[in-house]
């Protein structure tokens, strides 16, 4: 399983903060970067954001205020050092720069704030470094509460990215004809044999089968667990409809990962050439739409050479 909060400090001026979150990197550095969004998540629960400036290029200045839940004001800002568009986010950061802040005295000096994005296909990596310029620059800014403030902060934009995502769905609908009878086709979708041919497997993608269950009834469930680029993924689901060979129907979601679980609907018709399948995914995040049409699209490839 992958690791989903962190925080380790890899040398005398350095913290680094890491989190996984259930998002694909596009979204996340949209997150991360858009004003719109930043005053949605940004700084500890229960604090909101102003975003007085953001000019997203080296040189460019950017500067925000937080405002506690007792009123108080909490200026933060600096100068932009590198962007890397969807991989890397670097920023100098001082509080109360340019605010005259009343306790900028009691806080860290000139900070590095450097944010690299890791794409995990359906997740993303966040690793979050922060550079101080001495030792007990650092050690000031632990004794503030920096991890936990962070932390906190994390835990905002997860709920803001589960809830932009949730709110914005589609359905991916994908259609392909085979040169097989439609009781053919319909098999290989509830066939463990057949299912790491061409959905899963070595001959779709660069990955190890771990197992293949299946339970073909309606109520009965189904996991595929692979393991890929070293993460175990288990795609589990739970039939609703089985109408061989014409319909079929189940949940479809990753164990451990999805936050809730999508609907694909399978329609099998008779053709003149064979047959022709009609696939709807539905409730999927817009976010993830493309990548969902490639996946299928893909795997249906792999399904006509096997039929």
């Amino acid at each position: 399983m992958i690791a989903t909060h962190g925080t380790t400090n890899p040398s005398d001026r350095e913290i680094v903060i890491t989190r996984v979150l259930n998002a694909t990197r596009e979204l996340v550095w949209q997150a991360w970067t858009d004003p719109q969004h930043v005053e949605q998540w940004w700084g500890p629960r229960h604090f909101s954001t102003k975003v007085v400036q953001q000019d997203l290029r080296p040189g460019g200045v950017w500067r925000y205020v937080m405002r506690g839940p007792d009123g108080s004001e909490h200026p933060i800002g600096g100068v932009v050092r590198e962007i890397v568009p969807e991989q890397r986010h670097a920023v100098t950061a001082e509080f109360g720069k340019d605010f005259k802040h009343p306790t900028v005295s009691d806080l860290p000096g000139d900070i590095v704030m450097t944010t690299v994005l890791e794409d995990l296909g359906h997740q993303t990596r966040l690793t979050l470094t922060i550079e101080h310029q001495s030792s007990e620059d650092r050690r000031k800014h632990l004794e503030m509460g920096v991890v936990a403030g962070w932390n906190s902060s994390l835990d905002c934009l997860e709920d803001h990215l589960k809830a932009t995502m949730a709110a914005s769905t589609t359905t991916v609908r994908v259609t392909r004809s085979f040169a097989a009878p439609a009781e053919f086709v319909f098999d290989a979708w509830i066939d463990p044999d057949k299912i790491g041919k061409w959905m899963f497997g070595g001959n779709v993608r660069d990955e190890e089968v771990l197992h293949l269950h299946v339970d073909p009834r309606v109520g009965g469930s189904f996991s595929f667990l692979v393991r890929r680029q070293g993460r175990e993924i288990d795609h589990v689901g739970t039939y609703r409809e089985i109408d061989r060979p014409k319909r079929l129907v189940f949940t479809w979601g990753i164990a451990g990962m999805s936050v809730d679980d999508t609907d694909v609907a399978i329609e099998i018709r008779p053709a003149a050439a064979g047959s022709e399948l009609n696939l709807e995914h539905s409730k999927v995040w817009t976010a993830y739409a493309s990548r969902v049409n490639e996946g299928w699209t893909k795997m249906l490839e792999h399904l006509a050479r096997i039929v």
